[in-house]
């Protein structure tokens, strides 16, 4: 425990002292896949898994050639899949994304740790309210990551839904260089922006920097528009649109 606040003490100091003030800039993210199925006697485990591996398969290749964008100030963050050149897109390409979440826009306030995540149902627009304070264990290994030098943080991520309680490791490398608390899909809260992601879940994906735009000048970024809902209440609705349908 000694270590891990001195470590943190270390990581604020670099932080404050070499920068008195937050940047603007742009990261650009590429994604790459990680699953591969678990050996498990479990018959509706290996149901699922056989699904999700099709699903990895056919789509690999589209999501690993998408690139997605966080855009940044000392206010506010917002993280999106770019637009594509216009193709076919296939149902399971569709699923993938939605699995990684790249099918929502993420917008991080930093003040005050809220999260809201964009997304389209019910033929209406929803800003879904959670925070994004994680409980990171850092670490003092440190990697380069285009240039900059990042330190190792940890996680678990739970999830609960009506299949059980879930959990999920998570990995990020931080760079105190970049002050600004940020990171992909919704991931921050750490002493510098996350320039790499492991999410290890069902379907395991990784974020990595591979390109950094970064500026003096505030970027200005347009406030989501759209209802706000709690995740409980959004979940709620969701469960009452599926008894609709049985």
């Amino acid at each position: 425990m000694l270590k891990r606040k001195i470590i943190i003490l270390f990581l604020f100091g670099l932080k404050f002292s070499a920068f008195s003030q937050s940047f603007s800039g742009e990261i650009t993210y590429n994604v790459k896949l990680g699953y591969k199925p678990l050996n498990d006697k479990d018959e509706k485990y290996k149901r699922g898994s056989s699904i999700i591996a099709d699903i990895v398969e056919s789509s690999q290749k589209d999501i690993e050639a998408i690139k997605t964008k966080l855009k940044f100030n000392s206010v506010v963050a917002v993280y999106s899949m770019e637009q594509q050149m216009e193709r076919d897109v296939s149902s399971k390409f569709e699923a993938a994304t939605a699995m990684l979440k790249l099918n929502n826009t993420f917008y991080q306030f930093q003040k005050d740790k809220l999260l809201l995540k964009q997304t389209e149902a019910f033929d209406k627009t929803f800003l879904i309210k959670s925070s994004w304070d994680m409980n990171w264990e850092i670490s003092k290994e440190t990697k380069s990551i285009n240039g900059y030098r990042c330190f190792k943080a940890t996680t678990t991520e739970v999830v609960k839904n009506r299949s059980g309680v879930f959990e999920s490791p998570v990995v990020a490398w931080f760079t105190p260089e970049i002050p600004n608390e940020y990171g992909p899909i919704g991931y921050g809260g750490l002493p510098g922006l996350i320039l790499k992601l492991e999410v290890k879940s069902n379907f395991p994906a990784q974020y990595e920097a591979e390109s950094i735009e970064i500026s003096k000048k505030a970027l200005k970024i347009k406030k989501p528009s759209g209802e706000e809902i709690s995740e409980k209440e959004m979940n709620k609705k969701y469960e009452q649109s599926v008894g609709n349908r049985l």
